[in-house]
């Protein structure tokens, strides 16, 4: 992990507190991985190719994944025991091979997260302990804060989704002067819990 992410989840804490819908993002990762559950299969990863720092603390893990494919503004990561993560624009639409996987999910755009304050609803698809497909819609608003003091200040935009029964979710991005994304904490699904993910240097 670089120092300058460390430097951003210390200053955040990671504290647990046009969308579209992405059949595309689902299907991608199931091509690739020949996956229809949660199991996973070793990847032979390209060579040369971006890598993400994953860490995965509900499942006291931390993944080093690579992208393996891009399809439009959807990048699948992969680890090489092919663990998976579809990201679009940076923010987490599907996954596979992480046990009670996120299926396919409707998801803001970066961009309409960065133009926080702002209203919108999410929309998850997972699978429970049974391997069954669940359905959780949200509720969410944004807003803006500042981190950090001086040259390093970097906003960060807290993304906070209450379920139709009053579950929360609260989801943070950190935003560099350029409005580039350079970490972010994502919720992906109660087995999974939260990613925390680094952008920096590499494609979304």
């Amino acid at each position: 992990m670089t120092p300058r992410l460390l430097v951003c989840l210390a200053m955040i804490g990671w504290s647990v507190a046009g969308c579209a819908m992405l059949p595309k993002a689902q299907g991608m990762v199931g091509k690739l991985s020949g996956l229809s559950g949660t199991q996973a299969s070793p990847v032979e990863h390209p060579k040369d190719a971006p890598t993400m720092e994953v860490i995965l603390r509900t499942k006291g893990t931390s993944l080093t994944l690579v992208a393996l494919d891009r399809d439009q503004d959807i990048v699948l990561w992969s680890s090489r025991l092919g663990a998976q993560i579809a990201l679009r624009d940076g923010v987490v639409v599907s996954t596979r091979g992480l046990g009670g996987d996120l299926m396919s999910a409707l998801a803001p755009t970066l961009a309409e997260i960065s133009a926080a304050p702002a209203e919108y609803a999410r929309l998850y698809e997972f699978l429970d302990g049974a391997d069954d497909m669940q359905r959780k819609s949200y509720n969410c608003t944004t807003e803006n804060k500042l981190v950090g003091e001086g040259e390093s200040k970097l906003r960060q935009v807290v993304e906070t989704c209450i379920s139709q029964d009053r579950r929360s979710i609260s989801n943070e991005y950190v935003f560099a002067a350029d409005n580039r994304l350079v970490a972010s904490k994502q919720w992906v699904t109660s087995s999974v819990g939260y990613a925390e993910i680094s952008h920096l240097s590499q494609e979304n």
